[in-house]
């Protein structure tokens, strides 16, 4: 380990696991319900449009989740040398967004007869400079990673600069342009800057949301404001929505706290506290279960009742994942998916007496 990394050693903290462990389960839920809601093409006003309503919820908070988690712990690597810095992430985000695309994009073009969106390898080829499908997150997150440490290392008070900024990009994202990933930037930046503010308080932050009082008052304007959010999404606006949607998304991320704080001492909680730690893996490598589930349920068993495939699918995604993880560990090759050894399925060596 350099020099740089042992000044920075960040602690763990259980609650954050748990946190990122509720959001991956809503990630694969929320793209559950999207892979339902693009193949019956369900809107607002379909029979089925509490499904589309359901997944505009999810979709409401749960990515600024995890983009604010990134920022409460890029302290100690944004302090790193640039070279050491760099190659963590190359190898940390840039290697699976790439491995991950190739392995995708595969599967995408052979079944491109049964899935929803049709994308292949001509995408694929393209994912250098146009995010690849759900993968955009990882391409997002070592860009925006990149950017706040020149803003750190370079600007006088870079960390607050780069919460003005990411302000005033916030203030202007409906009207960003859809080019490379400018509106991601403009949408999300700001809970990134969020999360490294808050490391600095994180112990202080956990204690405070664990109060009971707090507890009640986040979760019910969490139910409160997502209400409003469902009447703004019946109706045609779509900036008001898009302001909107700000609101929801540090509600959100407040409510899950909540939730893994108060989760702790339950069993539930260690449970999701592993889960969580496998965020990454979870991620990149659910797409591919879910689909081939939601397909097998729809198209080959016929299955008409779409809540029914949309939990299944879920189920099926997060089974597909375990089995996939145990492969690669088996195989010795989560270094080259994952860019690092996954923390499962490692028996403890234990010192004889």
């Amino acid at each position: 380990m350099d020099q740089d990394s042992i000044k920075h050693v960040r602690p763990r903290y259980d609650a954050v696991d748990i946190a990122k462990g509720i959001g991956i389960i809503l990630v694969v839920l929320g793209h559950a319900f999207q892979g339902v809601v693009t193949q019956y093409n369900i809107g607002r006003h379909s029979s089925d449009s509490y499904l589309y309503f359901i997944k505009m919820l999810i979709y409401g908070f749960h990515m600024p989740l995890f983009v604010f988690i990134s920022g409460l712990f890029i302290s100690g690597w944004v302090r790193r040398r640039p070279k050491v810095a760099l190659l963590q992430k190359v190898q940390s985000l840039v290697l699976p967004y790439f491995v991950w695309t190739v392995i995708l994009s595969t599967f995408m073009q052979i079944g491109s007869s049964m899935t929803n969106n049709g994308l292949g390898f001509t995408d694929a080829l393209n994912s250098w400079i146009v995010p690849f499908s759900e993968y955009w997150y990882l391409y997002f997150l070592f860009i925006v990673s990149i950017i706040y440490y020149l803003y750190f290392n370079i600007i006088p008070h870079g960390q607050l600069a780069f919460l003005v900024s990411s302000i005033i990009a916030a203030g202007v994202s409906y009207w960003v342009p859809a080019l490379w990933i400018f509106q991601s930037l403009a949408n999300f930046a700001i809970f990134f800057s969020l999360g490294t503010f808050t490391y600095k308080f994180l112990p202080r932050f956990l204690t405070w949301i664990g109060s009971n009082q707090i507890a009640v008052t986040i979760s019910v304007s969490f139910i409160f404001i997502n209400a409003i959010y469902l009447i703004i999404l019946s109706g045609n606006s779509q900036q008001l929505s898009h302001a909107y949607w700000f609101l929801t998304s540090f509600i959100g991320i407040l409510f899950i706290f909540v939730c893994s704080v108060h989760t702790l001492k339950y069993e539930i909680g260690s449970m999701l506290k592993n889960i969580g730690k496998l965020s990454l893996e979870i991620y990149v490598a659910h797409l591919i279960p879910l689909a081939a589930t939601r397909i097998l349920l729809s198209k080959v068993l016929h299955l008409s009742s779409r809540p029914l495939i949309v939990l299944v699918s879920m189920i099926g995604a997060l089974v597909g994942v375990w089995v996939m993880l145990w492969l690669v560990k088996l195989l010795h090759i989560d270094l080259i998916l994952f860019g690092r050894r996954i923390p499962i399925f490692t028996r403890r060596r234990t010192g004889r007496r």
